[in-house]
């Protein structure tokens, strides 16, 4: 089993994986914001109705970030507990890059949910 995660994380599919893992939260993140500003700004040119369009942009960008957390965490899984991330290796490096992904997940994760509670309280037309 170890060395089909050594080769799988060795090509192509199993390095992309990884860096799905690790880049997808914060462009999620980075989508979220600067579509929900635009967002935001036609909403209050139309009177403000359609708040809910920012409720959704939210839902989506936070699946992203909490799917790019599961593949993470299926990629620090598959890499087995017994690896040492200290060690060289394609498996060292997957793990770190792994836990990376979970944490880049967990800190935009909290990001989106923090603009979410500014959309909760202040509305789109708050200057």
């Amino acid at each position: 089993m170890r060395e089909d995660a050594e080769r799988y994380y060795a090509g192509n599919r199993g390095i992309a994986t990884l860096i799905f893992g690790l880049l997808l939260p914060p462009a999620a993140w980075m989508l979220h914001v600067s579509v929900s500003f635009t967002v935001a700004t036609a909403l209050c040119d139309q009177g403000g109705s359609g708040l809910w369009v920012l409720h959704l942009l939210t839902l989506a960008a936070l699946a992203i970030s909490l799917g790019a957390g599961y593949l993470a965490w299926r990629n620090w899984h598959a890499t087995g507990e017994d690896t040492n991330p200290d060690e060289g290796g394609t498996l060292a490096r997957s793990k770190f890059l792994a836990i990376a992904g979970l944490a880049s997940s967990a800190f935009f994760s909290i990001g989106i949910l923090t603009a979410e509670a500014a959309n909760l309280m202040l509305g789109p037309c708050t200057s």
